[in-house]
C-alpha cells in the first residue's frame, strides 16, 4: 500500500461498472487505475509489481480468459499474494 491508500486494479472493458466500482471504491480512499484488456493488466503488474493490492478482474471480456489470467498471476511470486475478486457486469 502507497501512502496509506489502498492500490486497486480494476481490469474492465465494460466503461459502465468501471465508473460505479470507481466511484464505491473513491469512498474507501482507493487509488485506482483500470486496464481495458488482460494484456494491458499485465503490462501495468509487470511495470510494477508491488504496487497493487488487489485486481478487480471482470469475468467476462470478450477472447480472453480470466481462469488464465488468474493462474499468470498466481504462478508469478511477485503477484501471488494479491487478491483477485472475480466481477460480472451481469
Amino acid at each position: 500500500m502507497l501512502h496509506g491508500r489502498s492500490q486497486v486494479l480494476i481490469v474492465s472493458a465494460d466503461p459502465h461498472p468501471v465508473r460505479r466500482l470507481r466511484a464505491l471504491l473513491a469512498e474507501l480512499n482507493c487509488d485506482l487505475s483500470v486496464a481495458t484488456s488482460r494484456d494491458e493488466a499485465l503490462a501495468a503488474l509487470t511495470a510494477e509489481p508491488h504496487r497493487f493490492d488487489a485486481v478487480l478482474l471482470e469475468l467476462s471480456m470478450p477472447n480472453e480468459d480470466a481462469s488464465a489470467f488468474v493462474s499468470r498471476m498466481k504462478a508469478n511470486p511477485a503477484w501471488a499474494a494479491i487478491p483477485v475478486i472475480l466481477q460480472s457486469a451481469a
